[in-house]
Order: structure tokens, then C-alpha cells, then sequence
């Protein structure tokens, strides 16, 4: 019977064990690492380290980018009111360009909510949204008397 932990005697077909310190495991008793675990390991390493380093790399790629433009844009009180009663109103135009990064502010300070594409703006309410993706928006507008608004956000340049 072999007590746990402690190799067997050496054979002619077993390799004597490792001695403290040779290499592998607490105390040197585990054997070394060879063959396709050995290069697993280098893999796993070698990729830990890509990844150690790309990560700060990116990050700083991204924060160093400026914070594009802000476009704000400020719905008066009443202007419901004037849509309803026909009247043509010049709050932001039909088509908006925007660049990654830019800002778009909706202030209302109406007492009626208004839907400018996909974004409704409730009485009173402020609504930023940050552009991080190049997107093309299309859809209702209740500013609008062809109640339309298409918003274009392109890569920046």
C-alpha cells in the first residue's frame, strides 16, 4: 500500500519522482507539466497577456475621443396649442445630422407631451440621448406639420 501524497519506488517502467523544487505542484510533487497541457498553459498565458494589454489600450482609444457636439433643443410653452390651431412652428428641423458622440437635448416646456422619432418627451421633462452607434432614425414627430423627423448619426470624421 502507498500512503497519499508519496510516489511509488522507482521501476524500470515508472520515472523516479520529481524532487522539491524540480518543478510542478506544492512541495515539487506533482510532475511537470509536459506535452499538449504544457502548451495549453503557454496559450492561456500568452493570451491573458494579449488581453491585459489590449484592454488598456482600447479604453484609453475610447476616452480619449472628444465628446462631440451638443444640439439642444427647447419646445416652448403653448406649442401644442399652435399645432393645433394650424400654426407652423420652428423647433428643430425635419432632418438632423448628427456625428458619434454628439448629443441631442429635448427640453419641454410644454404642457402636452411630444414624440420626436423614437423619443417622447413627457410636459416638463428633459431627454438627452448620446449617440455611440451610426444609425439612421425615421418616424413621427408631433413638432412637425408633415409629422415627420428622420435623425442621420454618421461615424465622425
Amino acid at each position: 500500500m502507498v500512503a497519499r501524497g508519496a510516489w511509488p519506488a522507482p521501476t524500470p517502467e515508472a520515472p523516479a519522482p520529481p524532487r522539491a523544487g524540480a518543478g510542478g505542484g506544492a512541495a515539487g510533487l506533482e510532475p511537470p507539466l509536459e506535452g499538449p497541457a504544457r502548451r495549453r498553459t503557454i496559450v492561456l498565458f500568452l493570451a491573458a497577456a494579449v488581453v491585459f494589454v489590449a484592454v488598456p489600450v482600447v479604453a484609453a482609444r475610447l476616452v480619449s475621443q472628444p465628446a462631440g457636439t451638443e444640439y439642444v433643443f427647447e419646445i416652448p410653452a403653448g406649442t401644442a396649442a399652435r399645432l393645433a390651431a394650424g400654426e407652423d412652428v420652428d423647433v428643430l428641423p425635419a432632418e438632423l445630422d448628427l456625428a458619434l458622440r454628439d448629443r441631442l437635448v429635448l427640453l419641454n416646456h410644454d404642457d402636452q407631451a411630444h414624440q420626436v422619432g423614437p423619443f417622447r418627451v413627457a410636459p416638463g421633462e428633459r431627454l438627452e440621448r448620446r449617440f455611440s452607434d451610426a444609425v439612421s432614425l425615421s418616424g413621427y414627430c408631433s413638432l412637425h406639420t408633415g409629422d415627420r423627423i428622420d435623425i442621420e448619426v454618421r461615424p465622425a470624421s
